[in-house]
């Protein structure tokens, strides 16, 4: 994978001639080949935290939003 990753788009004169992008999730981080990390394979990185409480709440009350339920905002909170 990694011998690919090098390949792709990049000319004789080792310019970017069309660019890769890759999509990937774990929820291990460390368990990530530390080499696929490296400058110029994988340049850019993007960390979504869990959400808190809070958050998890406002998500919640969002998808909830006109539909019809019996649960109060107490209740709501407690589920976050």
């Amino acid at each position: 994978m990694l011998t690919e990753i090098d390949g792709f788009g990049v000319n004789e004169s080792n310019f970017i001639t069309n660019p890769i992008y890759v999509i990937a999730t774990t929820n291990i981080r460390e368990s990530i080949d530390p080499a696929l990390r490296r400058t110029g394979r994988l340049d850019l990185e993007i960390e979504i935290p869990v959400p808190n409480q809070e958050a998890r709440y406002e998500i919640l009350s969002g998808v909830l939003e006109g539909i019809e339920h019996e649960l109060n905002s107490d209740e709501l909170k407690e589920i976050s």
